[in-house]
C-alpha cells in the first residue's frame, strides 16, 4: 500500500525539529519598524551614491535582484569594508584585506578547519609537489589507483560498504538524491533546515505525488543552527515507519564524535544511555572541503541502494565532471584518514573548545544558538543589519565572522556563525571571546546571561581542559610514505599534461594558499587568484565582469535556474527558450525552478525551439498557451560552436552569426520586450564586444567549463555588471559550494594567458 502523504507532517513535526532548550530573545514591533526604516535609508544611500557619480547602469529586474543591489551587497559587504580578501591560507589566523587595500591578522572564524588539518607538513608538501609533476588535476579516471583507494579509505572509515566521489560536497547530493528520488515511487521529506545542495537534489529527481517508498534527510551537524540531530527519536519513528534515512554529513565527518564519524557516533558519545545503531543512516554524503581541506564530495551507502545508485551514474554524461574528484583532495583524505590519533586527539580538543566557549559567552549574556558541544557559534543578532554590523565590529576587533539572514535563518533571527578549529591556541580562544563580547556591546544585543561557573584564565583551556594537538609526526610520516608510492604508481599509465610555468604557477599559489579555500567564498571570503581569473575571463569575453564556479555543469544549471526568475512585482510573463536537444544540465537548470511559484503565478514559460532560424521571430510573437498577454521578458540559451566546427545540428549556431540572430530580435519584435541571450560554448571563449552593441534590449550572458578550455575543473559565467551581481547572489553552485583551490584557479590563469 502507498504510504499516505499525510504522514509526511507528523513525522516532520515529531522528530526533525527540536525546540531548544533556551529561546533566542525575540525583536518587538519597534525593533521591526526600526529595520524597515534601515533598509529604507540603506535603499536611499545606494540612490544617492548613484546620483552622485552619475551611474547610469541597468539596475536588476526582479524583486529577489533588487533587493540584493539595495540591501544584501551595501550591507553584507558593509559598504567594502568586510569584504573578505584572503592573502594568507585559511588556517587558524589569516591575513586578509578589504576592497581598499586595508590588510589586517586575525582570527578566522569562517574558515571549516574544525579538525585543525590544513596545514601541510614538509613532508605532505613534498607529496603534493610530486602528484602536480605527475598527475593530472582533476581526471580521476587517470589516476583509479588512487581514486579506488580513496574510496576503500572512506568505507571502512564510515563503516559501511559502498563509497563514491564527486566533485563536490554539493555535487554528492546532487548526484546521491536523483538517484533515490527516480528510481523508484519515492517521496522525500526534508528537514526545512537541510541545505540547499538537498532541495536542489530532490528538485532535480523529480519526486512523484504518488509514492511507495519514503526517504526522510536531515544532516548531521545543522551549521546556521548549531545543533545536531534528534537520533533516538528518528530511531524509533524508523522502527514504525521503516523510511529509508538520508544524511548530509557535510559539517560532521571528521568533525564531531571521539574518532571523527559523524552524527551518530557523536550521539552514542554524549548518549550512552539511549543509543542508536551505528546502521541507522541508510545514505550519507558529505563534503571533503570542510574538515579535509581540499574539494569534493563522497557517498556513502549500504549495498541494497547500490544499483539504483550505479543506474542512476551510468545514465551521466560520461563526460562531466561530476564525478571528478581532484588528485590533490584524494591525497588529502588519505592523509587525514591516516592519522586517527592526530583525529581524535583533535576533536577532543574541539569539543572542549565548543563548550567552554559557550559557557563563557552565556556568562557575558550573549545568545549562541545550538547543542554545548557543537564546533559552530552561530550568534543571535536578531536584525540583519545588527548583524552586517556585527561582522564588522567582529573583524576590527581581530575575529571574522560570517553574517547570516534570510533565505538562510528567519530574518528576524539573523546571525553571525563563528567556526571553532582544534587549530586554535589558547591567546586565539580568548581572543575570540572577547572580540565577540566587546563588539556584541557596541551593538547593544548583549543580554543578562545564565549563572555559569567564573570565567577560568584562557591558558587552562590547554592544561586542565584538552591540551594542544602534540607535534607528533610519525602518521603523517607514514601516510606520505604509502601514499607517494600510490602516486608513483599511477604516473606509470598518465602524464600531467602541463607545461613548467602552468606547474609552476600551481606550485607557488598551494604554498602561499593551500591545498583547499575552506569554505565558499560569501562565507570564508575570497582569495586574490580567483579574482585575478574573474578579471581575465571578462577581459576575454569583452564582458564587464565574471564569476567562476566550483563545478562546470552544476554552475549552468544553477544559472539556468537563477535566470529563471519573475520580473519586478511577480509578472509571469517571462519566457525561457531552450533547444529540444539541449545538454543535461540545462533540463536540471529548469527543474531547480522552486516549484512553489507555480502558486503565485510566477513560474516561467519554458518553449523548445526547433531550429534557430525559427528562433527568432519565435521571441518576437510567440504567446503563452491560455495567457493574455505577450511574453515581456525572455531568456534564450543558445549552444554556440566555431565556424571552423564540422559537427553542427540544427539546435547550435555558428559564432558568426550571432550578430545576425540579434538583429533579427530587433527586427521582428512586435513590442518592447528585454531579452537575456545565455551563451554555451564548449571549447571556446566568445568575445562579446561588438554583440553587446546592436541592440540595448538584449543583455549578453556567456557561460561554459574550465574543463573544456583548459582541462581543470570549474566553470564560469560572464556579463554585464547588473545582470550578474543578481546572479551571484541567487546561484545556487557560487553561494551554496566551497570555491575551487587557489592553486586550480592560478593554473587556469597561467593556461589561459600563455
Amino acid at each position: 500500500m502507498p504510504i499516505k502523504a499525510e504522514r509526511k507532517k507528523v513525522i516532520a513535526e515529531q522528530t526533525l525539529h527540536k525546540q531548544p532548550s533556551i529561546r533566542p530573545p525575540r525583536l518587538n514591533a519597534f525593533n521591526k519598524f526600526q529595520e524597515s526604516v534601515y533598509f529604507g535609508v540603506t535603499k536611499l544611500r545606494v540612490m544617492y551614491g548613484e546620483a552622485k557619480t552619475k551611474s547610469s547602469h541597468q539596475r536588476p529586474t526582479s524583486d529577489k535582484g533588487r533587493f540584493t543591489y539595495y540591501s544584501v551587497e551595501p550591507l553584507f559587504g558593509w559598504w567594502g569594508l568586510n569584504m573578505r580578501i584572503l592573502r594568507s591560507q585559511s588556517v587558524a589566523r589569516v591575513e586578509v584585506s578589504d576592497i581598499y587595500g586595508t590588510t589586517t591578522t586575525a582570527v578566522n572564524g569562517t574558515s571549516h578547519n574544525y579538525a585543525g588539518l590544513y596545514k601541510a607538513t614538509p613532508a605532505e608538501e613534498m607529496l603534493h609537489r610530486r602528484a602536480l609533476d605527475l598527475l593530472p588535476v582533476s581526471d580521476s579516471s587517470q589516476v583509479g589507483v588512487l581514486r579506488d583507494a580513496v574510496h576503500r579509505a572512506v568505507a571502512e572509515f564510515m563503516g559501511t560498504e559502498f563509497c563514491l566521489t564527486t566533485a563536490t560536497g554539493y555535487g554528492s547530493n546532487y548526484v546521491a538524491l536523483p538517484a533515490i528520488v527516480q528510481s523508484n515511487r519515492t517521496a522525500v521529506i526534508l528537514d526545512a533546515l537541510c541545505h540547499n545542495s538537498m532541495f536542489t537534489g530532490v528538485f532535480v529527481g523529480q519526486s512523484r505525488n504518488v509514492f511507495d517508498r519514503v526517504v526522510v534527510a536531515i544532516e548531521g551537524l545543522y551549521s546556521m543552527e548549531g545543533d545536531f540531530p534528534p537520533l533516538k527519536g528518528i530511531h524509533d519513528l524508523k522502527k514504525g515507519y521503516n523510511f529509508v534515512l538520508f544524511c548530509d554529513e557535510a559539517h560532521s565527518f571528521v568533525s564531531v564524535g571521539t574518532n571523527g564519524r559523524g552524527c551518530l557516533e557523536h550521539w552514542n558519545d554524549v548518549h550512552p544511555d539511549a543509543p542508536v545503531p551505528l546502521d541507522l543512516i541508510d545514505i550519507r554524503t558529505a563534503t571533503l572541503s570542510k574538515a579535509i581541506g581540499g574539494i569534493g564530495g563522497i557517498i556513502v551507502y549500504k549495498a541494497e541502494f547500490k544499483a539504483e545508485i550505479e543506474q542512476h551514474i551510468a545514465q551521466l554524461d560520461p563526460n562531466s565532471e561530476l564525478l571528478s574528484l581532484p588528485t590533490s583532495t584524494m591525497i588529502q583524505v588519505l592523509t587525514v584518514l591516516s592519522q586517527p590519533s592526530r583525529i581524535k586527539q583533535s576533536l577532543a580538543r574541539l569539543s572542549a573548545m565548543a563548550r567552554y566557549c559557550r559557557a563563557e559567552l552565556a556568562r557575558e549574556g550573549v545568545y549562541i544558538y545550538g547543542d554545548s558541544d557543537a564546533p559552530i557559534l552561530p550568534i543571535w543578532a536578531g536584525r540583519a543589519s545588527k548583524t552586517s554590523e556585527l561582522s564588522y565590529l567582529l573583524r576590527t576587533n581581530g575575529l571574522l565572522g560570517s553574517p547570516i539572514t534570510t533565505p538562510a535563518v528567519p530574518f528576524f533571527e539573523s546571525r553571525v556563525r563563528v567556526n571553532l578549529s582544534a587549530d586554535f591556541k589558547d591567546a586565539d580562544v580568548d581572543r575570540l571571546i572577547s572580540a565577540i563580547v566587546v563588539s556584541a556591546t557596541k551593538v547593544g544585543i548583549r543580554k543578562k546571561g545564565r549563572a555559569v561557573p567564573p570565567r577560568r584564565a584562557p591558558a587552562s583551556l590547554g592544561r586542565s581542559v584538552a591540551p594542544c594537538v602534540a607535534e607528533d609526526t610519525t602518521e603523517v610520516n607514514a601516510a606520505v610514505e604509502m601514499i607517494m608510492k600510490l602516486v608513483e604508481q599511477a604516473a606509470l599509465t598518465c602524464t600531467s599534461s602541463w607545461g613548467p610555468d602552468v606547474i609552476n604557477a600551481g606550485h607557488a599559489s598551494r604554498v602561499q594558499y593551500g591545498v583547499g579555500s575552506g569554505s565558499a567564498r560569501w562565507i570564508s571570503g575570497t582569495f586574490p587568484p580567483h579574482l585575478a581569473l574573474e578579471e581575465l575571463l571578462a577581459k576575454r569575453t569583452g564582458t564587464e565582469v565574471a564569476m567562476v564556479y566550483p563545478n562546470g555543469p552544476i554552475g549552468i544549471a544553477s544559472t539556468v535556474a537563477g535566470l529563471c526568475r519573475p520580473p519586478k512585482g511577480g509578472s509571469s510573463r517571462f519566457c525561457f527558450y531552450y533547444p529540444r536537444q539541449v545538454d543535461s544540465c540545462v533540463r536540471e537548470g529548469m527543474r531547480m525552478v522552486p516549484p512553489a511559484r507555480s502558486t503565485r503565478g510566477q513560474q516561467p514559460w519554458f518553449a523548445a525551439y526547433k531550429t534557430v532560424d525559427e528562433l527568432a521571430g519565435e521571441i518576437g510573437s510567440s504567446r503563452r498557451r491560455g495567457a493574455k498577454e505577450e511574453a515581456v521578458e525572455s531568456i534564450v540559451y543558445l549552444k554556440v560552436v566555431g565556424d571552423d566546427d564540422n559537427e553542427m545540428d540544427p539546435y547550435s549556431i555558428r559564432e558568426s552569426r550571432l550578430s545576425w540572430f540579434i538583429r533579427q530580435l530587433a527586427s521582428r519584435s512586435t513590442r518592447r520586450r528585454n531579452v537575456t541571450l545565455l551563451l554555451h560554448a564548449d571549447s571556446r571563449i566568445i568575445d562579446t564586444t561588438n554583440l553587446a552593441k546592436l541592440d540595448p534590449s538584449v543583455s549578453i550572458l556567456t557561460v561554459g567549463t574550465l574543463t573544456s578550455l583548459c582541462q581543470l575543473p570549474g566553470g564560469y559565467l560572464a556579463g554585464p555588471k547588473w545582470l550578474m551581481r543578481e546572479l551571484r547572489f541567487t546561484s545556487r553552485d557560487y553561494m551554496f559550494s566551497a570555491s575551487n583551490p587557489p592553486f586550480i584557479m592560478s593554473m587556469a590563469s597561467a593556461v589561459l594567458e600563455g
